[in-house]
C-alpha cells in the first residue's frame, strides 16, 4: 500500500503487522521497515516513524535502500522541526546518487531553504528544473513541478511557470483519476 501511496492504509497494516516482523525473512523485514516509515512519516506520526526506522537491520540493506533510509532519516528530522539536520541528512542522499531518494532529497532541500527565505529564487528554479526532468510520474513529480511553477513565477519567467503548472496537472496522480 505505501508503494501505491496509500499511506493511510499502509500505516495502519504495519501497526497491525508489526509485532510479527521478525518472522519475515531478511529482504522482507528491511523492505516492510522501510514502507511502514514512508506510511508513517507521509500520516506525520514521526514517534512512530523513529520507531519503525530504528528497527531497521541497516547492514542488511541494498544500496537503494540505503538511500531510502538516509531520506526517511531525513523527512523524520524535518517533522520534528530539525531544519538543518534533515538538510545534511538530505544532502548525503543527494550525494548517493539513487535516483528515487535523490530527487524527493533536492525538492524537500529546496523547500525548507525556501520556507527559510535562504533559497536563492533562479538558482532553485534552476536546480529543480535539471531534477524534474529526470523523475517522472508521481505524485512528486507534480510537487517539484508545482513548487517550479512559483519559483517561475516569483522569478518573473511567467511562460515557464504557466508550462510548469501544465506540467505538474499532467504530472499528479489524482488528476489523471479525474480525467478517465
Amino acid at each position: 500500500r505505501s508503494h501505491a501511496g496509500d499511506y493511510a492504509g499502509a500505516r495502519a497494516d504495519a501497526t497491525q503487522a508489526y509485532s510479527i516482523i521478525d518472522s519475515y525473512p531478511g529482504w522482507a523485514r528491511e523492505t516492510f521497515l522501510l514502507a511502514a516509515t514512508r506510511a508513517a512519516v507521509e500520516e506525520h506520526y514521526s514517534d512512530q516513524a523513529q520507531q519503525m526506522i530504528g528497527d531497521v537491520r541497516f547492514s542488511d540493506l541494498g544500496n537503494d535502500q540505503v538511500a531510502e533510509f538516509n531520506l526517511l532519516t531525513g523527512r523524520i528530522a524535518e517533522e520534528r522541526g530539525e531544519l538543518n539536520n534533515a538538510i545534511d541528512i538530505y544532502g548525503q542522499v543527494i550525494a548517493m546518487e539513487v535516483r528515487a531518494p535523490r530527487a524527493e532529497a533536492v525538492y524537500r532541500t529546496l523547500k525548507i531553504l525556501d520556507e527559510q527565505k535562504r533559497l536563492d529564487i533562479v538558482k532553485g528554479a534552476q536546480t529543480l528544473s535539471a531534477e524534474a526532468l529526470l523523475w517522472r510520474g508521481d505524485a512528486l513529480e507534480a510537487s517539484m513541478q508545482g513548487m517550479l511553477a512559483d519559483l517561475y513565477f516569483r522569478s518573473g519567467e511567467y511562460r515557464q511557470g504557466f508550462e510548469s503548472v501544465m506540467a505538474a496537472v499532467a504530472s499528479d496522480p489524482s488528476s489523471r483519476k479525474v480525467q478517465e
